[in-house]
């Protein structure tokens, strides 16, 4: 296609990008049967890893009782990863999908919320120094998933204060805020993901622009591209649409299946064949490694574009 016939014309132009991330999710780590395997696999291919630090709902529960911290196996982890000279984000800081939002947080009151996030990040932050460089301060704050039930200026004086906190606490990190669903369909849904919005629901470069107006201090932004039943060209023209707003992108979580329809969770083993196919033919390892492929190329020929982080590291 002409944007890749495109992107692979910059790139023999401009030659290679020695600062250029290429990344992946490391919760591998822990999902093989052995670490020392991980690491062999993981450092022949990446020189970036992302740390998840999901309060539940993770490998490993970072915080599943409030104040309870889990740093251990991270730390080791994180160890590891530095050891073989590879750069390390933490994330997030703050994510409140049903998938990771423990009751005990549901139930806090916004001015509770508050100083929880402050000493969260805080504390989390602080701990690692400089372990890790780059944080994501905030996921998918966008209106897609809410289970504390933010409005507008909530989520903005949130993310304000966590990267406030994040900045003061080492100066020397970069920040990053992460978007989902680029074409923002949640919206034609009225819902954050289980439950009825109650508020209007803004697209991830609304809430972006948003937070930039209100000078939320964050070096980085966080584009997911994920395949969502869009062409190829319209996905990477979603991109292009942060090129303008004065910061460093990352294409924060990079995926497709390998087979099957459903994009994050393995399906039963059945015949797909009767059902319409998505992009090309129906999913299977050699068309995933073709949009991976088409992903990072575009990535890697694009000046603004500092890093391409696949999602998950075990498919």
């Amino acid at each position: 296609m002409m944007e890749i016939e495109k992107a692979r014309f910059d790139i023999s132009k401009n030659g290679k990008r020695p600062g250029f991330y290429f990344g992946c999710d490391s919760r591998g780590y822990f999902q093989m049967e052995s670490p020392e395997l991980f690491m062999e696999r993981f450092t022949e291919a990446f020189n970036y890893a992302t740390v998840t630090h999901y309060l539940k709902g993770d490998f490993i529960d970072f915080e599943p009782e409030e104040g309870n911290k889990k740093f251990s196996e991270r730390s080791k982890m994180i160890k590891e990863l530095r050891q073989n000279r590879i750069t390390v984000e933490g994330r997030p800081l703050f994510w409140t999908h049903t998938w990771v939002t423990p009751d005990w947080l549901k139930k806090k009151s916004f001015s509770e919320l508050l100083k929880y996030v402050e000493k969260h990040v805080r504390q989390v932050v602080g701990f690692y120094k400089d372990e890790i460089e780059v944080w994501e301060v905030v996921n998918e704050m966008h209106d897609w998933a809410n289970e504390v039930q933010l409005n507008h200026e909530q989520t903005i004086e949130l993310t304000k204060l966590a990267c406030d906190v994040a900045r003061d606490t080492n100066p020397k990190v970069r920040l990053l805020i992460n978007n989902c669903c680029p074409f923002a369909d949640y919206v034609q849904k009225g819902m954050w993901y289980e439950i009825p919005a109650k508020f209007p629901q803004r697209t991830p470069h609304q809430f972006t622009k948003q937070i930039i107006e209100a000078g939320v201090d964050f070096d980085i932004i966080g584009v997911q591209v994920y395949f969502v039943h869009r062409t190829l060209t319209e996905t990477l023209q979603s991109i292009e649409r942060y090129e303008g707003m004065g910061k460093a992108v990352q294409l924060a979580e990079i995926g497709s299946t390998s087979h099957g329809i459903t994009q994050e969770f393995t399906e039963p083993d059945e015949d797909f064949s009767t059902k319409p196919y998505e992009w090309r033919r129906h999913w299977d390892e050699e068309l995933q490694a073709d949009w991976l492929e088409s992903i990072f190329t575009f990535a890697y020929s694009k000046r603004f574009i500092e890093a391409a982080n696949w999602y998950d590291f075990v498919d």
